[in-house]
């Protein structure tokens, strides 16, 4: 894309940035507001590429999830069959027929690659008790490291539905290479749980519900009440 910006209403997408970042990807690292896992059945073909390639993935989230997402991170009635998930993601053609299972395959896969640690998930809040709304990744590749930052949630609204727009830094220019650096190492402090800026939550932490003003309120206060009894 020009300047490596991509914007909805142009033909320089978010989406085709996130599909053309997992196909080359053996490493993602998101620091995130809103997740939702149904953005994966977007990517398609290039999750799949990402995963037949051993990729890994880390997430840091907010602490809003549906329910569904909520149980297929933490839920111990979740239950898949690990030997089928597996033989999906290495024949091709299956996986082109599982496309149309209305997003069954990519939960179950998401659960899969959770329980063989290739995707960790990690809900988050800021210390002063205020909630992520981050929208940024790092993409690593045999090569080259990508850093994106822009509007998009990931999320499939993020990705296909609303407008918005975002920015691509690459290493193999300076600023890039600078930029990169930097946010390689507060990645790292927060996914290593180092980064005092943050409070690092669990699944009881977790609010699913309506998304409005008041339900932030009322998490964020509950979160309030719990961690300042812990410090």
């Amino acid at each position: 894309a020009p300047g490596r910006l991509y914007s909805s209403e142009t033909n320089h997408k978010p989406v085709d940035f996130y599909r053309s970042a997992f196909e080359n990807s053996i490493q993602i690292e998101f620091l995130l507001g809103y997740y939702n896992s149904a953005v994966f059945e977007v990517l398609g073909e290039s999750f799949l590429q990402f995963v037949k390639g051993g990729g890994t993935m880390k997430l840091a989230i907010n602490h809003f999830l549906s329910e569904i997402d909520k149980e297929i991170i933490y839920g111990s009635d979740y239950t898949i069959d690990q030997e089928h998930i597996k033989r999906i993601i290495e024949n091709f053609e299956d996986f082109l027929i599982s496309l149309t299972e209305k997003g069954k395959f990519f939960l179950d896969c998401i659960r899969y690659l959770i329980e063989q640690e290739r995707i960790i998930i990690i809900p988050i809040a800021l210390s002063k008790m205020a909630t992520a709304h981050y929208k940024s990744a790092i993409f690593y590749s045999s090569k080259d490291t990508l850093y994106v930052n822009g509007s998009a949630n990931f999320t499939r609204n993020g990705l296909i539905g609303n407008g918005e727009n975002i920015a691509v830094d690459v290493s193999w220019e300076s600023t890039g290479k600078e930029r990169i650096a930097i946010e390689s190492k507060r990645f790292e402090s927060i996914f290593s749980k180092k980064n005092k800026s943050f409070i690092y939550l669990d699944a009881e932490d977790v609010f699913v519900g309506p998304l409005n003003k008041h339900t932030e309120k009322q998490s964020l206060d509950r979160l309030t009440e719990k961690y300042k009894k812990l410090n």
